[in-house]
């Protein structure tokens, strides 16, 4: 399968590659992505790893089917800890599986995302273990399932599952403070799993050490301006400021598209078919039934709020169906957490729809302004329902309750009336969506209107198909109670009703063409002419295409780039890339040593410009220019001659000279080049500052003259200077990271950790007692 963000991370990651393959060594930076950042985020492999290891059993199934294999097998677990039916746990696997948020994400390529709620359930398993009794096995899971969990490198999955233990725990203390019960035995159990918890993260220290460094510097952390040149004030945070972080925000209304998957539209764009009253009006209007047969396959139907929706978070009608009836079969506090888990989940997903709590959350609950697009949080329904409805099953077919003709009465009529609602809200709402006034513009407003009768007409059919599922559960279950049909009956019918549902609405959002030959995951980007004749020059240099800008990585693939695509970019450089380069900013592309520019014709056919003016890889300057505040250097950037003059504001540069002597002798040239180790020869008659078109990072580039270790400065917001006195020297820049170091000194004290409770849980029982 060809996913497009795994097609991106191929081309961020490809020099990383490139360099393991041919110099038999790891390398911590790249330069072919935003002019140089750390690799720690784009597939770094670190010492004393010993989770890969594990987590390639997994990997024994061909990508990307193991991950829908770890979905299937993570939630079994789940299930048979939980003492369900072998059977039932088997459905409970498939509508975890299937359901169609967790499909979609493998299809668009967020793997990370994919594998950390893969192993969401096992977490959930090894702590349902440890506060049930069973504290060596609970112990062993829950450590093995969050390491893994953090290893899989989405800590945005991970702290909304963390969130869910929390209110768990909650959960447990007030029920013991309630019913007025000793804490103590569980105090114990709460301390056995934070303790699994911590020698999870002490297996992934280097990997989280890394990451923490980095996001200070990255867009997840602080910004140090305050204001733009042009005089706009920018809000100073700690984490993403508040529209980009709800920028994704689920509607209010919207949030039944767990049952009704069309409620606002379904997907940004839709394929309706040829049996759509839309298909009809553009045959009739005189459109060629090639035309209407490619203006269906991509309607925009999603009138919601959310920019972008590849697919809605559907979790099945029949899924929420027997979730529901759950509730009204048993109800206890194991119940009860899933409940508050939902709607705790939903509120959070609404986002700026629900500012109250958003803030709230963003102004005072730790790390949770590290993360966008709020409404994923919805993966807690995804894990949720699903349990509640394997519960529902099994306690109807399997326990002795009385009530249960008037549970599954009472969850028809909940079902039927959402549907009755949300079907009698349509002759008030008005289907306009928030594009639509672009889309008008490009198809005309008969075709517009045409395009929101479609909306109303795929909501119906989804209204109708839901109350048909909905009534087929019912009349399932009503025969049973009522002995008309076994309960093998029942239960293979259930299967064929959840598979129906779930994967009937999947098929809608997957798309076939992605299905492609090994060839095609070899070559993830086509080489252009263009491209080539620039690879002909074998000279260090950068490339920029401006169509792509900073949401693209195809020219990363080939070339030392000053575009790319990533979650956490290098913050300095998209503030630099936003406020300049966008604009095409001249100076700054000569400064940043880009020599060639690619541009694409109306036939998108790429051309190339070489830019002869690229300051190259380092250059003697005749001014120093220190500025006491970040704002002040960078409102000024523009008026800089980069050619003549660096301008800095570090303290420690601030001693330096401000003049220097420049003539024709000098020379600074680069000799030896990888991406974590530059060597430079310099000469000349006088005390000089170099300016160097290497990007600025703090931690981790060592400068060396002759051997020694000698400062180095941040010089033009984003690159890196040296003051050298006159003279002949080596100049060397090394990226050797010291947290690196850090992370695998506490992996190994974690691995020995480990091996000494081995130990005395070998020899000693008591351990865990």
């Amino acid at each position: 399968m060809i996913q497009s963000d795994s097609i991106q991370y191929s081309g961020m990651s490809a020099q990383l590659k490139e360099h393991r393959e041919t110099e038999k060594e790891e390398t911590y930076w790249i330069d072919n992505a935003f002019g140089g950042m750390p690799t720690y985020q784009l597939g770094a492999k670190y010492p004393y790893d010993i989770l890969t290891p594990i987590h390639k059993i997994f990997r024994l199934i061909p990508h990307p089917a193991f991950l829908l294999f770890l979905y299937f097998f993570s939630f079994y677990f789940l299930m048979v800890n939980l003492k369900i039916p072998i059977e039932l746990s088997v459905l409970g696997a498939l509508a975890y599986g299937f359901s169609t948020y967790l499909l979609i994400i493998i299809q668009v390529g967020h793997n990370t995302k994919a594998q950390a709620l893969g192993y969401m359930p096992l977490v959930i398993s090894g702590m349902l273990l440890i506060f049930n009794g069973n504290y060596r096995f609970g112990f062993i899971i829950s450590l093995l399932s969050m390491a893994l969990n953090i290893r899989a490198n989405h800590y945005q999955m991970t702290y909304y599952m963390l969130l869910l233990i929390l209110v768990f725990i909650l959960i447990e203390l007030f029920y013991l403070i309630y019913r007025q019960e000793k804490i103590k035995l569980f105090l114990k159990k709460s301390m056995l799993f934070s303790i699994a918890g911590f020698l999870a993260l002490g297996l992934n220290a280097t990997s989280l050490l890394a990451t923490s460094e980095y996001s200070k510097f990255s867009t997840r952390g602080q910004s140090e301006i305050s204001v733009t040149p042009s005089g706009e004030k920018i809000e100073v945070s700690s984490g993403l400021d508040y529209e980009y972080i709800t920028q994704f925000s689920s509607g209010i209304f919207e949030t039944l598209n767990i049952i009704i998957p069309r409620i606002k539209g379904g997907a940004t764009y839709e394929e309706i078919g040829s049996d759509s009253n839309l298909y009809s009006y553009l045959l009739d209007r005189g459109a060629s039934k090639s035309q209407a047969d490619g203006f269906v396959k991509n309607v925009p139907t999603y009138w919601g709020e959310q920019p972008i929706l590849e697919a809605p978070p559907y979790i099945g009608i029949s899924i929420v169906f027997f979730a529901i009836l759950s509730l009204f079969l048993k109800f206890n506090r194991f119940k009860l957490w899933l409940v508050i888990g939902c709607i705790f989940s939903i509120m959070l997903s609404w986002g700026k729809n629900f500012d109250f709590l958003t803030s709230l959350f963003i102004d005072f609950f730790p790390l949770y302004n590290k993360f966008r697009a709020v409404s994923s949080i919805q993966i807690i329904l995804e894990l949720c329902i699903p349990i509640l409805a394997i519960f529902g099953v099994k306690e109807f077919f399997y326990d002795n309750i009385i009530s249960k003709q008037k549970s599954i009465v009472k969850t028809l009529i909940i079902t039927l009336s959402i549907f009755a609602i949300v079907y009698l809200n349509q002759f008030s709402s008005n289907f306009i969506g928030p594009n639509d006034t672009y889309f008008t513009e490009v198809f005309g407003s008969d075709i517009m209107k045409q395009i929101e009768l479609t909306r109303i007409e795929i909501l119906n059919f989804d209204i109708l198909r839901g109350v048909i599922i909905s009534l087929v559960c019912f009349i399932i279950l009503y025969l049973s109670q009522k002995k008309i049909i076994k309960y093998n009956i029942s239960l293979s019918l259930i299967f064929i009703v959840v598979l129906f549902d779930l994967i009937g609405i999947s098929n809608r959002y997957i798309d076939r063409d992605l299905f492609r030959n090994k060839l095609s995951f070899s070559k993830p980007f086509v080489k252009t002419q263009a491209d080539n004749m620039i690879l002909n020059d074998t000279t260090k240099y950068r490339v920029y295409e401006p169509s792509i800008g900073l949401n693209g990585a195809r020219t990363s693939y080939f070339h030392n780039s000053i575009g790319g695509y990533h979650g956490a970019k290098p913050r300095r450089f998209e503030e630099l890339y936003n406020e300049f380069l966008r604009k095409e900013d001249k100076s700054i592309i000569d400064m940043l040593n880009v020599k060639y520019l690619l541009y694409r014709d109306n036939d998108n056919k790429v051309d190339v410009m070489e830019n002869k003016e690229a300051m190259g890889n380092a250059w003697f300057v005749k001014n120093l220019k220190y500025y006491k505040n970040i704002d002040s250097l960078f409102n000024n950037i523009t008026k800089t001659d980069f050619k003549n003059t660096a301008i800095t504001s570090s303290k420690k540069a601030s001693y330096l000279p401000i003049e220097f002597k420049v003539d024709d002798s000098s020379v600074i040239e680069l000799i030896s080049y990888k991406p974590n180790y530059l060597k430079y020869n310099y000469k000349s008659n006088y005390d000089s500052f170099i300016v160097f078109s290497e990007m600025y990072y703090p931690h981790g580039w060592i400068a060396k003259i002759n051997g020694e270790i000698v400062d180095h400065y941040n010089v033009n917001y984003v690159l890196r200077g040296l003051y050298l006195s006159k003279g002949q020297y080596n100049i060397e820049f090394i990226f050797d990271p010291y947290v690196v170091k850090l992370g695998g000194y506490v992996q190994i004290f974690t691995i020995f950790i480990l091996i000494t409770l081995s130990i005395f849980s070998f020899y000693s029982k008591k351990i865990f007692k």
